[in-house]
């Protein structure tokens, strides 16, 4: 115990936390956030006072798009919001609070997947810090948190997900309950912002293509399994009335329509560009590592660490390229993917 608080009280640690909250707390403690984030602020309050329901929320009497209730986004994360409000008061502190508690859980999920990468090899367990900072050091990841994004709670559902996912495959034994756990994380991220929440999905396919230790064959059943388990909780909500409507509304009236009639970007690669401007950092950094690094040692390391560096890289471009499918584009619906390049380029 006290070695691994010598450990977290690190100079590396300290430094990386300095910096997590250097670039989030000054901003976010102040009034003004963006507009999307006030606007989603404005439904969980209105939410939290009883004006609308969790499946037809309300932000004003016009509300947005024609639609007599708010259905911009699937009303998890709403939900979550108003119950924050509802225990803390009507502040706008709560949300700020709310999104510090994000930042924090992002901290502790990346450290924790880190570690359990990386349980066989001991000398690199002290590394826990240089995924968090390279993580954080992604412009739109760390404005995505001094802005009360959605993309923040998704994020979280998502490595919930890939913790369990890659905890699961290690054994020998399926562990259905860790599966079964994995694929209602999933449906919680989507639940939270609709179709992007889904890439964990791919977790299997892509552990079994990268790594090459289980067999196609199980590869496929796992990933049946987290296919399941959101599909079948939807038939469920799908099965009432009141959410069946709420949710043909955001597909038919807010997915679909946004999706052919309302483009962000000018061409459909463009969300890869944005995302190769807002690796530089890490890039750089990576670049002068490579320099100052010896030749051998470099490649000892590059070796032994070469196929999870792969598997994470690949979990991350699943997040961010099934977004040049449509060309509604916005640097930071990226955010749930930033962890896994910040994890593959650590390693």
């Amino acid at each position: 115990m006290k070695n691994q608080l010598l450990n977290a009280l690190s100079p590396f640690w300290l430094i990386s936390l300095s910096i997590v909250f250097g670039l989030t707390l000054p901003i976010l403690i102040q009034d003004a956030m963006f507009q999307d984030a006030m606007l989603y602020s404005s439904v969980s309050h209105n939410l939290s006072m009883g004006i609308g329901t969790f499946w037809f929320l309300q932000y004003s009497t016009l509300n947005l798009e024609g639609i007599p209730s708010f259905h911009e986004q699937p009303p998890l994360v709403f939900g979550i919001q108003s119950i924050f409000y509802k225990l803390l008061g009507h502040s706008y502190y709560v949300e700020r609070f709310y999104t510090l508690l994000m930042i924090v859980f992002h901290i502790l999920l990346i450290n924790y997947l880190s570690k359990t990468i990386l349980k066989n090899k001991v000398e690199y367990k002290s590394f826990g810090w240089l995924p968090v900072f390279l993580w954080i050091i992604i412009p739109v990841c760390f404005w995505s948190f001094r802005n009360n994004m959605i993309e923040n709670t998704v994020s979280v559902f998502t490595l919930i997900s890939v913790i369990l996912s890659y905890k699961s495959i290690q054994l020998k034994e399926p562990n259905y309950l860790a599966w079964f756990g994995s694929g209602f994380f999933i449906f919680l991220a989507s639940f939270s912002k609709g179709i992007p929440g889904f890439f964990p999905i791919t977790f299997p396919f892509i552990y079994w293509l990268v790594i090459r230790d289980i067999s196609f064959k199980k590869c496929i059943y796992y990933s049946l399994i987290l296919i399941a388990v959101p599909a079948i909780i939807y038939v469920i909500l799908l099965y009432f009335p009141e959410s069946r409507r709420s949710l043909m509304i955001y597909f038919y009236e807010r997915l679909i329509k946004r999706v052919n009639h309302m483009p962000t970007a000018n061409y459909r690669l463009e969300i890869l560009w944005r995302l190769f401007t807002e690796l530089i950092p890490i890039l750089i950094i990576v670049t002068i590592t490579i320099f100052a690094s010896g030749k051998n040692k470099l490649r000892d390391y590059l070796s032994e660490n070469r196929k999870l560096a792969v598997l994470f890289f690949c979990i991350g471009m699943s997040g961010s390229v099934p977004l040049t499918l449509t060309m509604v584009q916005k640097g930071w619906y990226m955010v749930p993917s930033f962890p896994y390049f910040a994890l593959s380029f650590a390693l």
